[in-house]
């Protein structure tokens, strides 16, 4: 598995194309994907590996490596069928923390990277955590014997919470790497726990993935699931209604931003997307999705009313007369569009089109289609 990864100066490249983002430590360095690569969906091997991997800038090898990215079930092409055909998967839960990549440094210590940084405030948490944990030495063991190549755990301390609150604070195993870099299936991750006296993710058991849908609509203060297939290392995330709903009023997202967006941008219809655009790459990425399909769905009505406006305007430049203006208010008697855009009409005849007063017209209407919020009642 780690000699199937891009190289050290791949990453290094795509910094410099500025794809990913790199923090350093100690000659160490960490490969984080930009939140453009979320929203343009600019997802190749090296933005999907850059999601903590570390390398030794010593050694030029890989020290780290955390799960590529994943997504939500929805988001792939992850088939119901299969959960039905192929049944080599395990359901297990999400943690709302912050994840941990545990490694073995040159210096013969354990560390912990997030997957931005070295030196996170929750990285430096769970390194002293770590490091006072009564098996330390036992854990150090299996790195520096080559048993274990690294361990991914979920971060639980007050620092790291988003949503959920746990009753715990400490590192939660999710995954860890053997010898060969393979991952280690849930039964095989229990007995590591139990050796080195940590908590391991818990497993769950359902039918059908429509069984887990219906389990995730109904519960409270439970992040989600990753359905996890040992043999080949893919991951699908799954999460709950009410974790989403309270992490979207945390987090301030809330269609209400594209409205600002759009309040604050300029004239043009291309500085008003640009603006929508910009602000959407600040949402937390969980959120992107509906959001992105909600601006296309804005662009390409804008695309068809301007296409229309611009027809009827070329087809009559000659002969705007009163009659025209008289005949258009008589078509939106009979034609909705003449009838709703009649100003926006008139206005392009002038030269001077009202792009944002069109664009806030279309966004009302398509908020209220995609998106039905109480967040802020």
């Amino acid at each position: 598995m780690y000699q199937n990864i891009p190289t050290l100066e791949e990453f290094e490249a795509a910094v410099v194309e500025k794809r990913i983002s790199i923090n350093e430590h100690d000659n160490y360095a960490l490969f984080k994907y930009r939140k453009d690569a979320v929203y343009e969906r600019d997802w190749d091997e090296i933005t999907l590996h850059s999601r903590g991997i570390v390398f030794d800038l010593l050694t030029r090898k890989c020290v780290v490596l955390p799960f590529k990215k994943f997504f939500n079930l929805d988001e792939t092409n992850c088939e119901r069928s299969a959960f039905l055909y192929d049944l080599n998967y395990e359901i297990l839960e999400k943690m709302d923390g912050s994840m941990g990549n545990v490694f073995l440094t040159r210096d013969n210590e354990l560390h912990v990277a997030t997957p931005g940084s070295l030196m996170s405030d929750q990285a430096q948490w769970a390194t002293r955590w770590i490091r006072r944990h009564e098996n330390y030495g036992k854990i150090k063991e299996k790195f520096s014997s080559g048993e274990l190549r690294s361990i991914v755990a979920e971060i639980i301390c007050p620092i790291s919470r988003v949503v959920v609150k746990y009753d715990f604070e400490g590192m939660v195993l999710v995954a860890a790497h053997d010898v060969a870099g393979n991952y280690l299936d849930h039964e095989r991750l229990t007995s590591l726990s139990d050796e080195i006296g940590f908590r391991a993710c818990r497993k769950f058991s359902y039918d059908t993935v429509d069984d887990v849908k219906e389990f995730l609509e109904s519960v409270e203060d439970f992040e989600g699931f990753v359905i996890h297939w040992p043999s080949i290392g893919y991951r699908v995330k799954m999460k709950g209604a009410d974790y989403c709903m309270k992490h979207r009023i945390l987090s301030s997202i809330h269609p209400n931003r594209v409205d600002e967006a759009i309040q604050a941008a300029g004239h043009t219809s291309d500085k008003i997307f640009d603006k929508i655009e910009d602000s959407l790459k600040k949402f937390p990425e969980e959120f992107v999705e509906p959001y992105r399909n909600a601006v296309n769905e804005l662009k390409f009505e804008y695309r068809v009313i301007t296409n229309r406006v611009n027809r009827i305007v070329e087809e009559h430049k000659d002969d705007l007369t009163k009659e025209f203006v008289f005949y258009l208010k008589d078509e939106g008697e009979k034609d909705r569009f003449c009838k709703i855009y009649f100003g926006h009409i008139m206005n392009t005849f002038n030269g001077r089109p009202k792009v944002k007063v069109v664009v806030k017209l279309l966004w009302e209407k398509i908020r209220e289609k995609h998106f039905n919020n109480t967040e802020d009642e």
